[in-house]
C-alpha cells in the first residue's frame, strides 16, 4: 500500500491519504467478513487511524459503505463514459452506461446489495456524495437524450431530463427487483466489462480488459409483474402519445428485464 510521507505534505495530501487508508481498510474488511461482521474499529485499527479520526471521514459503518461504493461508481460510470460508442443510436449509448454500473454490481454481489439495500433513508457526508454522483449521472443521461435529438433520433419535443429519469426508474428498479430476488445477477467469465482498471482494491477493472459478462435474469413467476410495475414507471404522465420518450423507454424496458435484444447481452 502506497501512503504518502508526513514530511512535506501538505494538509490535504495526509487527508487524502487517511481517507484512502480507511477506504483500503473497509473495502478489505467488508470482502473478507461481510458487512455485518465489520466494525468500525477494526477498520480503524487496519487503517492505523484513530477511531475518532475514522469518524471525520464516514459517519458510521453504513457511511463507511457508501465511502467504497461511491468511489466504485464513480470509477463504473467515467469507465461507461470513457468508452462511450460516438455513433451508437441512444439505446446503445444508455445501456453501454449501466453495463458497466451492473457488472461492478456483479464483481461483489452480497456486498451490493448490501449497499443497495441500506441507501434508501441513510445519511452521512458520502452518502451525499453518492447522491450527487447520481443527479450527475441524471444529467449525463440527459445529455445522450439531447444528442439524439440533435441527430433527429429522438423528436424535439420530448424533455431529456424526464427521458433520462424514466430510464433510471428502470435501473433502479431493476435493482430492486434483484435485491427481492424477482432478478438474479449471473456472471461468465472471458468477456469484457465497462469498469476501469486500478490498482487499488475495491475498483472495478479496466474497459475492454477481460471481466465478467453480467445477465439480469427474470424468475419465471415474475417476468409480467416486473414488466408491468417497469412500463408504468416510463409512461410519461400525460400518456403514450410523446412516442420518443416512451418508445426508448418500453425499449429499455425490454432490453433490462423482459429479453429484448440488448437485455440478453450483458447487464
Amino acid at each position: 500500500m502506497t501512503t504518502i510521507s508526513k514530511k512535506g505534505a501538505s494538509r490535504g495530501e495526509k487527508r487524502q491519504d487517511k481517507r484512502e487508508r480507511i477506504r483500503r481498510a473497509a473495502w478489505g474488511l467488508f470482502r473478507e467478513v461481510g458487512y455485518e461482521k465489520t466494525t468500525t474499529r477494526a477498520v480503524a485499527e487496519r487503517a492505523g487511524v484513530a477511531s475518532g479520526t475514522l469518524f471525520l471521514y464516514a459517519s458510521d459503518k453504513r457511511d463507511l459503505l457508501f465511502l467504497v461504493m461511491h468511489d466504485r461508481l464513480a470509477a463504473a460510470v467515467e469507465g461507461g463514459v470513457d468508452t462511450l460508442p460516438d455513433r451508437a443510436p441512444l439505446l446503445d449509448r444508455w445501456m453501454h452506461l449501466f453495463r458497466g454500473i451492473f457488472a461492478m454490481y456483479a464483481e461483489h454481489p452480497e456486498l451490493s446489495a448490501d449497499f443497495v439495500r441500506l441507501l434508501p433513508g441513510a445519511e452521512g457526508p458520502n452518502v451525499a456524495r453518492v447522491n450527487a454522483l447520481t443527479f450527475a449521472f441524471l444529467h449525463r443521461l440527459a445529455t445522450l437524450v439531447r444528442e439524439a435529438q440533435e441527430r433527429g433520433e429522438v423528436a424535439a419535443d420530448v424533455l431529456p431530463l424526464q427521458a433520462a429519469s424514466n430510464v433510471f426508474s428502470l435501473y433502479f428498479g431493476a435493482l430492486m427487483a434483484w435485491l427481492s430476488g424477482m432478478l438474479r445477477l449471473r456472471i461468465q467469465g472471458n468477456t469484457h466489462d465497462h469498469g476501469r482498471k486500478s490498482s487499488a482494491p475495491g475498483k472495478p477493472r479496466q474497459a475492454g480488459h477481460p471481466g465478467p459478462c453480467v445477465h439480469l435474469e427474470r424468475t419465471a413467476s415474475t417476468r409480467e409483474e416486473f414488466g408491468a410495475h417497469a412500463l408504468a414507471s416510463v409512461v410519461p404522465a400525460d400518456g403514450p402519445g410523446r412516442g420518443g420518450a416512451t418508445g426508448q423507454a418500453v425499449a429499455v424496458q425490454q432490453a433490462l428485464v423482459l429479453g429484448g435484444r440488448a437485455g440478453e447481452g450483458h447487464a
